[in-house]
């Protein structure tokens, strides 16, 4: 199992990969058609999902990012 800090590192670039889709998918998403619309999405609630499940597997949960990747998810 890895340590808190690999997976610190691990979720960082998770983040980081949501904040780009993110930012991405609220720019265009009303010029997307619909499938790239539905693609973009699941794509980035699948990476929250992921990073929400590596946040919980850490020793010291990260409450803030636990709560702030679930309002992200809920906003999508």
């Amino acid at each position: 199992m890895k340590n808190d800090n690999e997976k610190i590192r691990a979720l960082n670039q998770i983040i980081s990969m949501i904040d780009s889709q993110a930012s991405i998918y609220k720019k265009e998403r009303f010029h997307m058609p619909e499938a790239r619309v539905f693609a973009e999405k699941k794509l980035i609630t699948d990476l929250i999902n992921e990073a929400v499940f590596l946040a919980g597997s850490m020793e010291k949960k990260p409450a803030d990012v636990l709560n702030d990747l679930q309002r992200l998810k809920k906003s999508l």
